[in-house]
């Protein structure tokens, strides 16, 4: 018996199976899925020529002081050979965090379809007579989330007033009026925390978004109470809304600052640590309401033109005697988002939460005629359930993974990268996914390593909650396919990080299978 053998027998007190087949027939995407689901046992492992190393770093891990209170669950899948190399707990639900997103994406690319775009209008109705439109200006919201986004510098308000001044008009005897009815009007996921949905991370999805639906302020040190905001120290400038600086000096040089808002007020509350002696700082919060701060933008922007607007700026959502728009309006401009292909690229590359969110309600839009967040994930499962994999590990309640009471097994992440590999939008897909060492979220992890662009695939992270799952291409050519989870571990998410490193940096140690 071999080094190998023998480590793995005294370490591993569950079913050893010697594994010595080749590569198998290439099977159906159901086929391949129920192989991988009705062949793992926990703790199995078949042995390829992995380095020992490989296997002394998931011991470490199950029995690592940090994770002693906690949950954990991985499998290492090869898919060029169709056998397991190894797996702990994969049947386990546990918290996703970002990783759900691999889930969100690969529905997207198939239910949405990588070519379609989501189209935004402007319209009226009524009539012009010489140069007065007397009815309204209408901005119809079609689930965009990239208007004004850093991702795409989309600048698009001069865009649609120099629009809207083709129409030859000086007056308009109405309103300019937001429309972002395309999705309900409870934009935040009802299972989010009241604070997470402040912080520019957490920026929820709305039928017209704008600006990645986040500002940012600027503060110094001495500001204290309600402070005077402007264009200069807010960006963008969102008229009524009130900063309340309630933080503290630290001479600790770490930014310690986080916000949060006033319950029915358009109120931000600043609070945590401002470093002392440090110049302005700026930080981030997400917009409440996009479409209100669209409309008001395009008022301010023709009335700079000379424009005489009889009317106001109004949300169809807050207007009581304006319905959504239903019948025929003339059109004045559209605009259309990138591809869906693109979008899914910023989310599974840069996990962009919002996109992410956008997404989800685009999918419940599509499969229900309801654009919300529930009937999303409700149409994501079900997706999965029809391609024949078992969904009843999965709890899903938003599109990015923000939510904590999302879960997932770690065999259904495996099932879903499996099923995608033999999708036609498999490229898009895959090269959607970070790189370690190169890109996105994964550009520190393995850099300067042997697994440096080794590794595609897509991280998670939260407080007690550290997630990868992807493919990682083998040095003897084998392609192979993993997911690892760990909930309610003591220590920083960070501390886990190279843990996850320095196994997957083993794991692509692989060389051809050898028999005993």
């Amino acid at each position: 018996m071999t080094l190998n053998n023998k480590f793995l027998m005294s370490l591993i007190s569950s079913l050893v199976i010697i594994h010595f087949s080749c590569s198998q027939p290439e099977k159906s995407n159901k086929e391949t899925a129920d192989t991988a689901k009705d062949s793992v046992l926990s703790d199995t492992v078949i042995i390829e020529n992995l380095p020992d190393s490989f296997f002394i770093l998931l011991e470490n891990l199950k029995t690592d002081s940090n994770l002693h209170h906690a949950s954990l669950s991985y499998i290492f899948y090869n898919l060029t050979k169709d056998t397991i190399i190894s797996s702990h707990n994969p049947e386990l639900s546990l918290m996703p965090a970002s990783t759900l997103k691999l889930l969100t994406t690969a529905a997207a690319l198939e239910i949405l379809g990588p070519n379609t775009r989501f189209r935004t209008r402007l319209a009226y109705d009524g009539s012009i007579t010489g140069k007065t439109l007397t009815g309204n200006i209408y901005i119809i919201g079609g689930g965009d989330p990239t208007l004004g986004s850093e991702v795409y510098n989309r600048f698009f308000i001069n865009e649609w007033v120099n629009a809207i001044d083709s129409l030859k008009i000086d007056t308009l005897d109405g309103h300019i009026i937001a429309d972002p009815s395309i999705f309900t009007i409870d934009a935040i996921p009802y299972t989010w925390p009241v604070g997470v949905s402040n912080a520019s991370y957490a920026a929820a999805a709305h039928g017209l978004s704008a600006y990645d639906n986040t500002f940012s302020i600027k503060i110094t040190e001495r500001d204290k109470g309600f402070i005077t905001t402007g264009t200069r120290n807010m960006v963008p400038f969102i008229k009524g809304q009130l900063i309340f600086c309630n933080y503290g000096i630290s001479n600790d040089e770490t930014e310690n600052l986080f916000i949060s808002s006033v319950e029915s007020k358009n109120i931000r509350v600043i609070k945590g640590a401002y470093p002392r002696n440090t110049p302005a700082l700026t930080i981030k919060s997400s917009i409440s309401d996009p479409a209100s701060l669209v409309a008001q933008q395009v008022f301010e922007k023709l009335t700079e033109k000379g424009k005489y607007i009889t009317g106001k700026a109004i949300n169809i959502f807050d207007a009581d005697s304006i319905k959504p728009v239903k019948e025929e309006l003339e059109n004045i401009y559209t605009s259309y988002s990138p591809p869906v292909a693109s979008i899914v690229q910023n989310v599974n590359t840069y996990s962009n939460n919002m996109f992410a969110e956008h997404l989800i309600k685009h999918i419940s839009l599509k499969k229900y005629g309801i654009g919300e967040t529930e009937s999303g994930c409700r149409a994501v499962k079900n997706f999965f359930k029809d391609k024949g994999m078992d969904v009843s590990g999965l709890f899903m309640y938003d599109g990015s993974g923000l939510s904590r009471y999302n879960a997932v097994t770690a065999q259904f992440l495996l099932d879903v990268l499996i099923y995608m590999r033999n999708s036609d939008v498999f490229n898009l897909y895959y090269h959607s996914l970070a790189r370690s060492g190169i890109s996105g979220t994964l550009r520190n992890f393995c850099l300067n390593t042997a697994a440096q662009d080794k590794i595609v695939a897509k991280s998670g992270t939260m407080d007690r909650v550290k997630s990868l799952a992807g493919f990682a291409h083998a040095q003897n050519g084998d392609t192979l396919a993993f997911a690892i989870i760990v909930n309610n571990f003591i220590c920083d998410p960070r501390e886990i990080t190279p843990k996850f490193e320095e196994i997957v940096k083993h794991l692509i140690l692989m060389d051809t299978l050898k028999t005993n």
